[in-house]
C-alpha cells in the first residue's frame, strides 16, 4: 500500500493494521512525516524491511530533495519517504493500493494521477477522498462560510472543486472509476472555523468569519439548551475508487 500525502499519519496506522504487506508513507512536508514516523513507532519494534518494500523505493533509496528514505523503527513494512506526489521516487507497478485523502486538491493533480497510474500494478486500486467546497450545505445563512473557503483555498493554491473534477480526470488517465458520496450528516464541528482561520484571508474576510463563528456559537448554545439545534454544515466528499486497467 501507498499512503500518498500521509501527513502526520492519521490514516497510515490503520493501513498498516489492515495490510498484509509493506506500507509506504509519502509526504512532501518533512515535519509532518516525522510526526507520522513517531506515531507509527509505537506499533511495533522491528527495524527490518521486506524485500518488496526495498524494491519499491527508487534507485539508491533516495526520496525527493535528497532525503534518504529510512525504515521506521516500528514494524516490518512501514517506510516513510519525503517526496512530491508529482515526482514519486518509486518503482513502476510496485503497489496494489494507493490511498489519499484531501491530497490531490493540494498538488499538481494531473501529474500526480500519472504517477499513481505508473506505480500501481495492473488491477491495482486508487482510493481517494476529495471534497467539493462549492457544494457545501450550510444553514442558517448567518453561519455560512462557503465563499470564504472557496476564496481562501484558491488563494492558498488548492483546488476547492477537486471532488467533482477527479472522476473525469481519472477516466481520462485510463482508470475504471466508481464514485460514492458520503451520505451521513454529522453535527457541525467548531473545528471548521479553526481550519478556515489557517487560510490566507483578507481582513474583511476574517471579520466575516468571526461573525459566522459567533453566530454558530449562539445557535449551538441555544440548541443544547432546548434540544432544537437547527444548524447544518455539510461538506460533500467524493469517495472515488479507480482501478488501473490491465
Amino acid at each position: 500500500m501507498l499512503d500518498l500525502g500521509c501527513g502526520t499519519g492519521a490514516v497510515t496506522s490503520e493501513l498498516v493494521r489492515r495490510s498484509a504487506g509493506p506500507v509506504v508513507a509519502v509526504d512532501r512536508n518533512l515535519a509532518a512525516l516525522m510526526v507520522c514516523r513517531n506515531t507509527l513507532s509505537r506499533l511495533g519494534a522491528s527495524d527490518s524491511l521486506p524485500a518488496a518494500a526495498r524494491l519499491a523505493i527508487g534507485k539508491g533509496g533516495q526520496a525527493a530533495h535528497g532525503t534518504r528514505a529510512k525504515p521506521l523503527s516500528a514494524r516490518p513494512g512501514v517506510f516513510p519517504v519525503q517526496a512530491d506526489a508529482a515526482r514519486l521516487p518509486l518503482a513502476p507497478e510496485s503497489f496494489d493500493l494507493v490511498f489519499c485523502q484531501f491530497t490531490l486538491m493540494w498538488v499538481d493533480a494531473p501529474a500526480a494521477i500519472a504517477e499513481i497510474h505508473r506505480v500501481l500494478a495492473a488491477g491495482g486500486q486508487l482510493i481517494a477522498l476529495e471534497p467539493d467546497y462549492e457544494a457545501m450545505i450550510e444553514y442558517p445563512a448567518q453561519i455560512a462560510t462557503r465563499r470564504l473557503w472557496l476564496t481562501g483555498l484558491a488563494r492558498a493554491g488548492a483546488e476547492p472543486l477537486m471532488g467533482r473534477k477527479l472522476p473525469g480526470m481519472l477516466t481520462a488517465a485510463g482508470f475504471s472509476v466508481r464514485v460514492d458520496l458520503l451520505d451521513r450528516l454529522m453535527p457541525p464541528s467548531a473545528v471548521r472555523f479553526e481550519l478556515l482561520r489557517g487560510l490566507p484571508l483578507e481582513p474583511a474576510e476574517r471579520h466575516a468569519l468571526a461573525e459566522a463563528e459567533a453566530a454558530d456559537g449562539r445557535l449551538a448554545a441555544a440548541g443544547q439548551a432546548d434540544d432544537s439545534d437547527p444548524r447544518v454544515a455539510h461538506l460533500p466528499v467524493f469517495l472515488v475508487t479507480a482501478i488501473k486497467q490491465p
